[in-house]
């Protein structure tokens, strides 16, 4: 699941356009996103459907059980994230450096996320929310 994750994560970086940026201000969304199980149980048709694998690796180019946001955050200042979900779901929190390093992450099990790093460079970052659990769920994403 690991590998899914790292090539899923390579696809947004390259093809999750910017729905947001704010600088040094607060912000908040609100989305829902399906389950790998969802997705999985949507594109079954008998025999010919995919596997549960086929499924995961599809969960990246769907874009249905994760969400990013591009956000630009005052340089020097601390940011913090927070994403919860609503239904108790296992979410998982990455942030992005415009060149795709991974920042700072959060992928312990539980319904919240929360992340706290220093900004460096232009404060762009790519923020993704990644639902890891068995359900779809609807979660709520803040920063400072």
């Amino acid at each position: 699941m690991s590998l899914v994750r790292a090539l899923a994560a390579a696809l947004l970086l390259v093809t999750t356009p910017a729905l947001a940026g704010v600088v040094g201000g607060p912000f908040t969304a609100t989305g829902t996103l399906k389950s790998v199980d969802d997705l999985y149980a949507e594109h079954v048709s008998g025999e010919d459907g995919p596997t549960r694998l086929e499924a995961e690796n599809l969960m990246g180019a769907y874009g249905e059980v994760t969400r990013s946001y591009t956000l630009t955050f005052a340089r020097g200042k601390v940011a913090t994230l927070r994403a919860e979900s609503a239904n108790g779901e296992d979410i998982d929190c990455y942030v992005h450096a415009p060149d795709g390093k991974l920042i700072v992450s959060d992928k312990r099990a539980g319904s919240t996320c929360d992340l706290r790093w220093k900004v460096r460079g232009s404060g762009k970052v790519t923020v993704s929310v990644w639902n890891m659990g068995r359900h779809s769920t609807t979660y709520t994403l803040t920063t400072n």
